[in-house]
């Protein structure tokens, strides 16, 4: 049955303490349940992806584990205590750090004055006495090439993706929640992301890498769970799971046509060779021809040219 929840690893590792465990999560916006009764648990060391379409559930329900979002139903614990009112500052305190999708930065400060706010003069201090050396010490450690008088808002998206990194990165979270961190991110970008995410783990640091980009949840998980439509579909090691049984997961069904509307991205990509076309056609009129093949998809475009 596709829609069989699976849960290979839970008795694995039922003697090791989670970081974070979450039970019967619910949440509802207007009447439309976001999330309905998901549980979710990652442990000290291991990156968890959390995997499905646009609009599965997956933001929702870190936003409710990093305290922006109240739940209406369901249970907390972090670091094996329950949490009855969690907000952003007391998961803070308990060591959790998230980097959302989109930045959460001062558009009009420096780069500087936004690590201060993030991070505080003490935090610093205790890195650096003279802070600023600190906060350049910061952006050295992810290859931030910016300097601290920027302007956030002259900075490119990339760039201040990757100072959203290093504010998280700073404070040695014990919980880091990455959303879908490497869509704006070069590919050398990427790979010092995925390295300084294997040596927090490796550190004991539990990581939460949100994707819909299977190749990634190949490279650098350990363990995935899989939502749909705001409902728990599954979780498994990383390694006991095919490509084709995520996809069915995610999707509901193994037929390939529902590959391009999904969002899913592969490991790979390739492209045929295009039918000659007759005369140049509107994009209005273009199509695409899907299948499946293990873990890459092939696409046909059938003539497709820009218009004039």
């Amino acid at each position: 049955m596709i829609d069989e929840v699976i849960n290979s690893a839970s008795e694995i590792h039922d003697a090791v303490v989670p970081t974070l465990v979450m039970r019967g999560i619910s949440k509802h916006y207007a009447g439309v349940a976001a999330l309905q009764d998901v549980s979710f648990d990652v442990l000290p060391g291991e990156v968890h992806a959390l995997l499905g379409e646009n609009g599965a559930g997956k933001s929702t329900l870190m936003n409710v584990a990093s305290g922006a979002t109240e739940p209406d139903s369901g249970t907390i614990e972090i670091n094996g205590m329950t949490v009855e009112s969690l907000t952003p500052a007391v998961a803070q305190e308990l060591g959790v750090a998230i980097v959302h999708q989109h930045p959460a930065l001062l558009p009009d400060m420096t780069v500087a004055e936004n690590i201060q706010v993030a991070l505080g003069r003490e935090h610093l201090r205790r890195r650096d006495p003279d802070t600023r050396r600190a906060m350049r010490a910061l952006l050295d450690d992810v290859q931030f090439l910016g300097h601290l008088e920027d302007r956030v808002s002259s900075l490119s998206v990339a760039r201040r993706h990757i100072l959203e990194l290093a504010k998280a990165f700073a404070v040695s979270p014990r919980l880091l929640i990455l959303d879908e961190p490497t869509a704006p991110l070069s590919q050398d970008s990427v790979d010092l992301l995925f390295a300084i995410v294997r040596d927090l783990a490796a550190e004991g640091t539990a990581v939460v890498y949100i994707t819909h980009r299977l190749g990634e949840v190949r490279e650098i998980a350990d363990r995935v769970t899989v939502l749909r439509d705001g409902t728990l579909r599954g979780t498994s090691e990383t390694d006991e799971i095919s490509d084709e049984r995520l996809l069915a997961m995610i999707v509901g069904r193994t037929d390939p046509t529902t590959v391009s509307a999904s969002g899913v991205m592969f490991s790979s990509v390739q492209a045929l060779p295009s039918r000659p076309a007759t005369r140049p056609r509107p994009f209005g009129t273009c199509s695409w021809v899907v299948r499946l093949n293990a873990s890459t998809i092939w696409a046909q475009n059938s003539g497709v040219s820009a218009p004039s």
